[in-house]
Parts: C-alpha cells; structure tokens; sequence
C-alpha cells in the first residue's frame, strides 16, 4: 500500500492501481527522441501488471503493529515481499510470458539495490535463495521464449535490457505521482535509445499538474490516473481502521503531464 499524507486526508493506493498508473505512462512512451519499445503490447502489459503479486494482500491488507497503520509497501515483512514479488511473476505468466519476465527481471533488479547492512542474516539468506529460483524461472522463460519467432528477437540485448530498465522507470515516476513530488525530483538513467540515457527532471506546477524535461512522450499533455481511499488523518489510525478502509469507496485520482513549463 502507498501512503501519501496531505493536511486533512491520508490517500491509501494499492500497489496494483500504482501499477496501472504505470502501464498508462508506458502507452504514452515514446517520440522522435525517445525509442519506443517493442514489443509494444507485451512491455505495456508488464508495466501494468508489475505489481500483479499484490493483489491478495490489497483486498486484505494488515496493520502494521509498530505504527498502527496498514503496512506501507517499504514496511512489508521481507519474506513477505518476495512471496508476493514470486507471485506476481508467475501469475503474470497465466497471461504473457515476456511480461512475465519482464516482471521477474523487475523484482531482481530491485532487490538487488536491497541494503542488508542494518537487517538480520537471515533475510540475506532469504534474498539469495529468491535470486537463484528467479534466475531459474527467467532462464526457463528466455529458452522458451528464443523458440517463438514472435519474441526471439526481443530476450536478448538489447531489447531486453532497453525493456527492463524502462519498467524501471516507469515504476518510479508512478510512485512519484502517487507518494508526492517534491518541489522537483529526478528520474536517472532514463534510455534514450539503446546507447544512451538521460536525467528526467519531474517538476509540480500546480494541484495536478507535472512538467517533465526533457520530454519523452508522444502527446504534448496528457492524463494518467489511479485510484485510492481517502482517510481523515485523525480514522487514520482508530483500532476500525480495517473496517473503515474495506466501507470506503476508491476515488479516480488524475495527473496531468505536460511539457508546457
């Protein structure tokens, strides 16, 4: 669950409405100075779906005893977060199997910037063990996939890395949106092609508006959205918080991306 906290309301979005926050800039992607991707339906596909393994535990979430609050997605219980990273995978693979990778190669990649340094052994333990079976599934999918003259071209380099690093991106900007921008954050290593990357610079310019430079859309402006739970700040942590957040309608929360600074 992604909290953000403005001054009367704590909006609550779920990993998989942030996802499809994702997926919705993904479609955008893309102009005369940023490559798209390819293949197109599948790369979107998994940037909608990265987050697919939380479903479950979205339509139950659990309190975080330390805080008295849902658990925030950063708070998770590590096994916990690679059960649902193992899940998302391979429930994606029901549907596409390079999204699947896709997926795969995502949670890997995140987990390999995880700082162990203050955390008991054992999630280190823990952390190898999910990296190994992931790199098992992700070499079965690739042998696979190299046999499909569909995606053949596409499991290697460099599509496949171009692929990966622009779900990395992507996720990012969506958890941007989601949490609250600063006054300007920066997206780094953003491909440009398959040879170089850029700095996104992400800029709020008012209630619901971002300015993003340099531009690497296909339309001048344009609107993502997802949907969230908007809680009183003083319901946000009664002991009915549960109850209260299962009787609350999703509201549409919008964005506005534009290259008009």
């Amino acid at each position: 669950m992604i909290h953000h906290k403005s001054k009367d309301y704590v909006y609550l979005i779920s990993q998989p409405s942030h996802a499809w926050l994702s997926g919705q800039l993904a479609r955008a992607w893309g102009n005369n100075n940023f490559k798209c991707f390819e293949p197109f339906s599948e790369t979107c596909l998994a940037a909608e779906q990265h987050d697919i393994g939380w479903l479950e535990w979205s339509r139950n979430p659990q309190i975080n005893k330390m805080t008295g609050t849902v658990y925030n997605f950063l708070e998770m219980p590590f096994q916990s977060h690679l059960d649902i990273w193992e899940k998302g995978s391979r429930w994606a693979l029901t549907i596409n199997k390079y999204a699947a990778l896709l997926i795969s190669k995502h949670n890997t990649f995140l987990l390999g910037f995880h700082d162990f340094s203050n955390e008991p052994s054992i999630n280190l333990k823990l952390s190898k063990t999910f990296q190994e079976k992931e790199q098992a599934f992700q070499d079965r999918i690739i042998d696979q996939l190299k046999a499909d003259s569909a995606y053949a071209d596409y499991v290697g380099e460099p599509w496949l890395i171009f692929n990966q690093k622009l779900i990395k991106v992507w996720d990012y900007f969506s958890l941007l949106l989601c949490m609250g921008f600063n006054e300007s954050d920066v997206i780094e290593e953003v491909p440009v092609d398959f040879n170089s990357n850029t700095d996104l610079k992400l800029s709020y310019k008012s209630k619901n508006r971002y300015i993003v430079d340099p531009w690497p859309f296909k339309y001048e402006t344009f609107e993502v959205a997802c949907e969230t739970k908007k809680i009183p700040h003083d319901q946000y942590k009664s002991r009915d918080l549960l109850k209260r957040l299962a009787n609350t309608p999703t509201e549409k929360r919008s964005f506005v991306i534009t290259s008009d600074v």
